[in-house]
């Protein structure tokens, strides 16, 4: 099947990447966490294979309508604290520019991402009760099988992700109390503190974006929410790392997930360029506040050049991502015998 002329790209078209975690990698289920060896491997890979630049020079240059020939540029989302532990000191040792899109409003955060809570409860060894109640969400959840686990975790997690922030938080302290857990229970994964922001914002060829300020899915909200997500959060960072915060990466990034609205907030607050994750291929004409970026997975050394080089990086996500029910359910099997 031909793929539409918006996939289509050359051998040396620019490709933006977009890192989450790096570190633990299992299990991983919502495949954006990288191991540190496989990391190691990803950044000989760039370095033998392609022109690394900083992401804003790549956005300046189609700004111009220009394509930088062969180049990558490196992105993390989020704002975990791995990066400043685990992918800073490896960016530095092979001379890598980054740009680090931090989610401002956890800066400090001691609870972290909802949705690493979320797995933390449902996809661990963790014993839970039979049945949960959700106020605010009608029915029962049963939880007396691995597959009931998966299923109660995947469908919370649709519903949280379409609420606002306020209200995620009110659900996530009730989960967490129904799984005899303390209400202040932290996610597994801390979230970047100030003082590391302000060290990878001082480092050599890393540059500070934002993730806005709560990570809200921004199809969601209104206006004055949307410019209070741009606005607030680049604040924030400005005043942490002492210089224009230039760049947004939105929120989850895929099509439902930002619009128009969410794009104009953007300019408003005074960005240059909006990035989003997808897998069309970055033109000159490409939108200047809907770039598109690859999620990297944990991938070997050679599957990862493959997918970095090859022209069907679509098709190979969905083969893996595509064993994931089946993966995770066995997973849940071995942890929590039925």
């Amino acid at each position: 099947m031909d793929k539409p002329d918006s996939m289509k790209r050359t051998s040396d078209s620019p490709v933006i990447l977009a890192y989450h975690r790096i570190g633990n990698a299992y299990p991983d289920n919502g495949y954006t966490a990288v191991s540190e060896h496989n990391f190691k491997r990803h950044l000989k890979i760039l370095a033998e294979h392609k022109q690394v630049v900083p992401l804003y020079d790549l956005v300046a240059a189609l700004n111009n309508k220009k394509l930088i020939p062969n180049a990558v540029a490196i992105t993390f989302d989020d704002g975990y604290g791995d990066f400043a532990l685990s992918a800073l000191p490896l960016l530095e040792k092979y001379n890598m520019p980054a740009t680090l899109f931090v989610t401002a409003g956890l800066i400090d955060s001691g609870r972290g991402f909802w949705q690493d809570i979320l797995e933390d409860v449902f996809l661990s060894p963790r014993p839970l009760p039979g049945v949960l109640n959700v106020p605010g969400i009608p029915g029962s959840f049963m939880l007396d099988t691995a597959g009931s686990r998966l299923h109660v975790h995947d469908e919370l997690g649709a519903l949280l992700k379409q609420s606002n922030y306020s209200d995620i938080q009110t659900i996530i302290t009730e989960i967490l109390i129904q799984a005899g857990l303390p209400p202040d229970h932290p996610s597994p994964y801390p979230v970047i503190t100030g003082a590391q922001v302000k060290k990878a914002a001082s480092a050599k060829n890393i540059e500070i974006g934002s993730h806005c300020l709560t990570h809200a899915n921004l199809n969601y909200l209104g206006p004055r929410q949307l410019d209070r997500e741009m606005g607030e959060s680049k604040a924030i960072l400005e005043s942490l790392c002492l210089r224009p915060v230039r760049l947004v990466a939105y929120p989850y990034g895929g099509k439902g997930d930002f619009n128009a609205s969410a794009m104009r907030a953007a300019k408003k607050a005074g960005y240059f360029s909006g990035l989003s994750v997808s897998y069309e291929a970055i033109h000159e004409t490409v939108d200047l506040f809907a770039v598109p970026r690859r999620i990297v997975r944990n991938l070997e050394g050679d599957q990862f050049l493959y997918w970095l080089t090859g022209d069907n990086a679509h098709i190979f996500d969905l083969m893996v991502i595509g064993k994931r029910m089946a993966r995770m359910t066995d997973y849940l099997r071995k942890i929590n015998p039925e």
